[in-house]
């Protein structure tokens, strides 16, 4: 019995061997998988970045909402990418795809233009057949481009001019503003007929609660309505676009990156994040809103717009504002106001008049400076303003709205 007891037992113990080395081989084998899987998974994401890198290049050119398929490596399908542009805010929104075990992924980037860093103009003022004047404690930091008049102190409210003329860069402005990208206006015009192709378009009622987020990874939703939006209270971000026909109202809200499209567009009370707007009428950013980088702000005015309009008032905003279009009244141009308590951190361009109390640090574009003091008004004088070029971070990558060129990744969206 003893003998046989040791046999079982034996037995007994070659089983348990052979079953825990077998765990450790599957054990074994299921890592392996695992770490193969993560390498594939790593080995795609890389493969999506490299591609989104690519299109940054001149050589590359992708159509606006139209998917192009390439490959990374040559005479290997297993390489292939696909690549769809298109415009977000004054940015250009670049998604990669390629199949993964029967799923596809993506990786997604906002993409801006380097040129502005090799760059040291500040001011870029119209040839209109007027002088520039400076009174009180105006800051002209950096190169400027001005009209053949020149540029001359004055004396407003009481305030001389305190500080150092700006040194003349050795050629003056023209007529005219630089020309914006080409590609800019028939964008936004799709954008502002409320025609988004391939995106998922839902009314704007369904928009309640605290909290909307689409990932980057989903379809665009598109939340849309005929009358006025307002927000008041939630958290907007991801992959969202709001449009209206008439006006959107933001209100002590949180922005992560979204669009709103509309007529009138006005962000107020301590709103603040990444937004990109686009109006046609006027835009309003006031009480302590701090829209930070990247946030875009354009307003394309159409000539049945008699007075369009953008006013800053007590705020901060981190990014590049374009004001172009059809609405080029001489007795009413389109106006920008920045007033004494806010700042801009990016470029400044406007197609009409600009009044500024407040600072600009990057580069101002306009035909010409407005000033309303209490007992007068005048033209092309600053009062107490400040234009810094050194005031905007060396790595600032600005919108493609005037140069398209020299792209270079701004931001990873996932």
């Amino acid at each position: 019995m003893l003998r046989g007891g040791s046999i079982l037992y034996a037995i007994f113990i070659c089983l348990l061997i052979t079953g825990i080395s077998s765990c450790f081989v599957l054990f074994s084998f299921h890592q392996r998988s695992i770490e193969q899987k993560r390498s594939n998974y790593l080995s795609v994401l890389f493969k999506l970045k490299s591609a989104i890198t690519l299109a940054t290049s001149e050589e590359l050119r992708l159509e606006a909402n139209k998917a192009r398929g390439i490959q990374l490596f040559k005479d290997d399908a297993r390489s292939e990418v696909r690549l769809v542009s298109s415009d977000w805010g004054l940015f250009k929104l670049i998604r990669a795809s390629a199949a993964f075990e029967g799923k596809t992924i993506s990786k997604h980037a906002l993409l801006g233009s380097s040129s502005l860093q090799n760059s040291d103009l500040c001011l870029y003022l119209a040839d209109r057949n007027q002088s520039l004047s400076l009174a009180g404690n105006t800051v002209i930091q950096g190169r400027a481009l001005l009209p053949r008049a020149g540029i001359k102190r004055a004396y407003i409210e009481g305030q001389s001019f305190n500080g150092q003329l700006p040194t003349s860069s050795g050629s003056n402005s023209s007529k005219n503003l630089p020309l914006l990208n080409p590609n800019l206006d028939p964008q936004q015009q799709s954008l502002i007929s409320g025609f988004f192709d391939n995106d998922s378009v839902l009314g704007a009622d369904m928009l309640y609660g605290e909290a909307f987020y689409q990932p980057w990874s989903s379809k665009t939703v598109v939340y849309a309505s005929d009358g006025r939006i307002d927000l008041s209270n939630m958290s907007l971000g991801g992959n969202l676009i709001l449009y209206s026909r008439t006006s959107i109202d933001v209100s002590h809200c949180n922005l992560a990156g979204v669009q709103l499209i509309a007529p009138l567009i006005s962000i107020r009370n301590n709103t603040f994040g990444q937004a990109h707007l686009l109006a046609t009428d006027s835009i309003i950013i006031k009480n302590e809103v701090n829209l930070t980088y990247p946030s875009s702000m354009c307003l394309n005015a159409p000539a049945t717009v008699i007075k369009p309009g953008l006013l800053i008032v007590n705020s901060s905003v981190e990014g590049d504002i374009v004001i172009h279009g059809d609405a080029k009244h001489y007795r009413n141009p389109a106006r920008m106001s920045i007033d004494k308590k806010s700042s801009v951190t990016g470029v400044v361009y406007v197609q009409g008049q600009l009044e500024l109390e407040g600072a600009v640090y990057g580069q101002v574009y306009t035909e010409g400076f407005s000033l309303n003091t209490a007992s007068a008004k005048y033209s092309n004088h600053l009062l107490n303003a400040r234009i810094s070029r050194l005031g905007l971070p060396t790595n600032y990558l600005s919108s493609l709205a005037l140069d398209d060129s020299n792209k270079k990744i701004l931001q990873w969206l996932d």
